[in-house]
């Protein structure tokens, strides 16, 4: 629910079809957030050794 107070239902698609994600689109959505981080982080170190090697 967003901050008016609509609901968006997430869902899969492939191959031109869709399923509706109605009852995990919540945890999917804390996921793929949590995995953006990870990301987002592993990238800032990484980032960061490559500038103190050299490399």
């Amino acid at each position: 629910m967003n901050a008016a107070g609509d609901v968006h239902v997430g869902y899969l698609a492939r191959n031109g079809e869709r399923v509706v994600l109605k009852h995990c689109s919540r945890l999917l959505a804390d996921f793929v957030r949590t995995i953006r981080q990870l990301e987002g982080d592993f990238t800032a170190r990484c980032g960061s050794r490559q500038v103190e090697t050299g490399a």
